[in-house]
């Protein structure tokens, strides 16, 4: 998550992106970074894989916030790291002999550690609140780890999923993050697939004596400023008038 001030030139093309979330199952991809004005927000780190034979899967990967570790044979598995001013690390799977795994990094708080043979995951790191719509709002929290025995751990505020647990026959899906929060998804148990990372958002505000031009966007009033919303995943460009 990042927030800050620009200075822009009226009728300038200005390139502005709106990140797609990471997805999970057979074809995990990290997520993308959301752009605009100079501003980069960096996309969440994915959370670590059970890591038989390839010691390095467990590891959480790095990101504006980073992926939770996940247990196995070569535990403890360090979660990912966050990037300052950005987020904070995902937490370790201290843990040898369980399939759980830890929470994910979120924007205010990393994500919780695990230890123990099986049980619960990790809860996700909490979002940040941040008033720049008029009203505070959570975003990019981290996604639960998923659970072996116990319950999955709980998505943190800010559009964070919760993880994968175990039903008494099958395991669920971990939760996917909130689309337009940054949200990380909730981790995934064997037959109970992860769910992926909410889409980013691109949040302008500015004087009401200018206007946008150029991607679409929802813009509302606060005061004597506009506040445009961008929501709609992809590239562009949009000009100050």
């Amino acid at each position: 998550m990042k927030s800050g001030t620009a200075n822009i030139t009226l009728a300038q093309n200005y390139t502005l992106t709106v990140g797609a979330g990471g997805t999970s199952g057979t074809s995990v991809s990290d997520g993308n970074d959301s752009v605009a004005l100079g501003l980069t927000s960096t996309a969440g780190g994915s959370g670590g894989i059970y890591d038989t034979g390839t010691p390095s899967l467990g590891t959480g990967r790095t990101g504006g916030s980073g992926g939770g570790g996940a247990s196995g044979p070569n535990s403890p598995n360090p979660g990912g790291s966050g990037q300052a001013g950005e987020g904070n690390d995902g937490g370790t799977a201290n843990n040898s002999g369980g399939y759980q795994s830890a929470g994910g990094g979120g924007a205010g708080a990393a994500g919780a550690d695990i230890s123990g043979q099986g049980g619960a995951g990790g809860a996700g790191g909490v979002g940040l609140a941040n008033t720049i719509t008029g009203s505070s709002v959570f975003y990019a929290g981290g996604g639960g780890g998923s659970g072996y025995t116990g319950v999955g751990g709980t998505g943190g505020n800010g559009g964070g999923g919760n993880g994968a647990q175990w039903n008494g026959g099958s395991y669920s899906n971990g939760t996917s993050g909130t689309a337009n929060t940054g949200g990380g998804g909730g981790g995934g148990m064997l037959t109970g697939s992860g769910g992926n990372g909410g889409s980013g958002v691109v949040i302008l505000r500015y004087s009401n004596t200018f206007t946008i031009s150029g991607l679409s966007g929802t813009t509302t009033t606060v005061g004597s400023d506009k506040v445009t919303t961008f929501t709609n995943v992809g590239t562009g460009n949009i000009q100050f008038n």
